[in-house]
């Protein structure tokens, strides 16, 4: 048994705090939630596993990674809402939903990343009960908050491709805002479960005692234009897909009590936790290639923030390439992306 050592239950809190922080298991219809490693200890067979390697790996890397995350979250993000709130030409409600789509991402960068790199460093959870309920409450409200903004961007370009006459009366800005407010309305009131089902418990170690932050569980426009926006939504969709799918698939084998505990598991267990707090950051990216409206802001803000001087006079709102609406072409209203 070469570099390996047993782990009691008593000490599995020290390795939980190497892997830490909740992912939702449900969808809003489902109060059912889930700790990444929320172990019962009750009955939990002695594990072996390198620690050392372990530790140095998670207390190193990963918060390295958390870092660059955050930085890109922020200043992404933050540029997103910017250039479409700065311009009139780009407002349409698909715009108005990738503004809905940022702001999720900047809270959850805001409110999630930090603690959990922090949490991925130290050996418990050092900022007590009430955090350790909103930080699990903001990561749930924010993950589902990017999912069902995508679900509406998706809704929104179903209409614009399959009913672009008779749609043109539903994606209004009004309609589009309402849809988001009602959105975060369900969200904030359907996740209050997690806050009250998660706190702070206290593990005996020698000399004192370990804290983990845990879920309290029982038991039990032209055609170019048009297509260059749908093929956007389509690929902002699959990222998030992509990114998000490993971490659902190792929480329905834990639910399922198919996840066993190895070297293996761990760090394919990391490398998904990493992979789905990436793509807080990675959607302005995509804007940027996907999007020549987007992209010709980004350079319009860049100019103003460099060089301290506002950019020439750009070509009117109305002579952007857009969707307008009109009576014999079959085309929808704006989106100006």
């Amino acid at each position: 048994m070469t570099n390996e050592s047993k782990i009691t239950p008593t000490e599995l809190p020290g390795l939980h705090h190497q892997l830490p922080m909740l992912m939702p298991d449900g969808t809003l219809g489902n109060s059912s939630w889930t700790d990444l490693l929320n172990y019962t200890f009750e009955n939990e067979a002695l594990y072996h596993v390198n620690t050392s390697t372990i530790e140095r790996i998670v207390s190193l890397m990963v918060p390295v990674f958390f870092g660059f995350i955050g930085l890109a979250g922020l200043l992404g993000n933050g540029l997103v809402v910017l250039v479409v709130a700065a311009n009139q030409s780009m407002r349409s409600t698909t715009n108005l939903l990738i503004i809905n789509l940022a702001a999720a991402d900047l809270l959850f960068v805001v409110f999630c990343v930090p603690f959990t790199a922090v949490d991925y460093v130290l050996p418990e959870w050092p900022f007590g009960e009430y955090w350790c309920k909103f930080v699990q409450y903001m990561i749930v409200v924010t993950a589902h908050a990017s999912a069902y903004t995508l679900v509406l961007m998706s809704l929104d370009r179903f209409l614009a491709v399959v009913h672009p006459i008779t749609s043109m009366s539903i994606r209004t800005e009004r309609n589009a805002s309402l849809a988001i407010c009602l959105t975060w309305f369900v969200i904030l009131t359907t996740a209050i479960p997690v806050a009250i089902s998660h706190g702070v418990l206290f593990y005996p170690r020698q000399g004192g005692y370990y804290t983990a932050c845990l879920f309290l569980h029982n038991e039990g426009y032209s055609l170019v234009a048009f297509h260059r926006v749908t093929r956007m939504v389509v690929v902002v969709v699959l990222v998030f897909a992509f990114c998000w799918c490993p971490i659902q698939v190792i929480l329905l084998l834990k639910s399922l009590k198919l996840y066993g505990l190895t070297h293996a598991s761990i760090i394919f267990q990391i490398v998904s936790h990493v992979l789905a707090y990436t793509n807080s950051c990675i959607n302005p990216v995509l804007y940027a290639f996907l999007s020549d409206n987007f992209r010709k802001a980004f350079r319009k803000v860049s100019k103003v923030v460099w060089c301290g001087k506002p950019p020439p006079p750009t070509i009117p709102p109305a002579a952007q390439t857009k969707t307008t609406r009109t009576t014999g072409n079959g085309t929808s209203n704006a989106d100006a992306l």
